[in-house]
């Protein structure tokens, strides 16, 4: 009899064991990791750029493996099963303790999607941990609106894709003559939903002494042209306008054509377009 009292008392312990190292592995597996500040991706020829304001573990103890990806969607990604394409991806390493990771900028292969889907794609940027033997998501960030992933990469053009989906599509060019400038634009759209009407688009010519990769932008306005407003699902095609030419101070730049949309009582970027390599003025 007391045999047996002593036995079960022992089950118990060791269920009780049992139960506790399983909530201790479950609190372990919480997700730690979490993508923070400013993201956003760039499109670069045959390379995607990711950038993240910062990547954070929370946790005391070490993490996995981590690793960032940028996914293209035909649906916005909300947490169900994946089911898309990677068009992008940065393996970071582990983090320690605390650790955080700020101002990310990376440049990595940009894998194209298989299939066409009418030049729109929703995007989500995920951060991956390695843990108990496979890849879980720690977190994620669904971009609100859908992005066209194959147009804008020709001609040693680097396209920006910034999320605002009013926006270049196809080549873009300027050509400088006398006092002159023409800029000119295959096609401009409006696939965001949020303007059903944009503001007053204007296309500008930019001189830069470094390579402009979004943000503020400081340098000389070389030419600039006001187009007008466009409605959402619409389209300008086949712009090509001589405005007055700027010359800057003599030397070697970096051009940008950007595409700037007035909003909230003044202009702001809304997309570009880089002209590679430098060029004399």
């Amino acid at each position: 009899m007391n045999t047996t009292i002593q036995s079960h008392a022992q089950s118990r312990r060791v269920l009780a064991l049992m139960l506790a190292t399983l909530l201790v592995s479950a609190l372990t597996s919480v997700a730690s990791v979490k993508l923070t500040g400013t993201l956003r991706w760039q499109i670069n020829g045959g390379d995607i750029t990711i950038y993240a304001g910062s990547v954070n573990n929370s946790a005391k103890a070490a993490t996995g493996d981590v690793r960032l990806e940028v996914w293209a969607f035909t649906t916005p990604y909300k947490g169900q099963a994946l089911n898309g394409y990677i068009i992008g991806t940065y393996d970071m390493g582990q983090l320690a303790g605390k650790q955080k990771v700020s101002n990310i900028a990376v440049s990595v292969p940009y894998a194209k999607p298989g299939t066409y889907n009418g030049d729109a794609y929703y995007t989500t940027m995920f951060v991956y941990e390695y843990k108990n033997g496979a890849w879980a998501v720690d977190s994620y960030y669904t971009f609100n609106s859908t992005v066209p992933l194959d147009s804008g990469y020709d001609g040693g053009l680097s396209q920006g894709a910034t999320g605002s989906l009013i926006q270049y599509v196809g080549n873009v060019s300027y050509y400088i003559y006398g006092y002159g400038v023409t800029l000119s634009a295959n096609e401009i759209e409006n696939a965001n939903s949020s303007y059903k009407l944009s503001g007053t688009l204007r296309m500008q010519l930019w001189a830069t002494t470094t390579p402009y990769t979004g943000g503020t932008i400081n340098g000389y306005v070389l030419g600039q042209y006001t187009i007008g407003q466009l409605g959402h699902g619409n389209n300008y095609f086949n712009l090509a306008n001589t405005v007055p030419y700027y010359t800057p101070p003599y030397g070697n730049y970096y051009l940008t054509l950007v595409l700037e949309m007035y909003n909230n009582g003044g202009y702001g970027i809304i997309n570009y377009v880089n002209f590679s390599g430098l060029h004399t003025l």
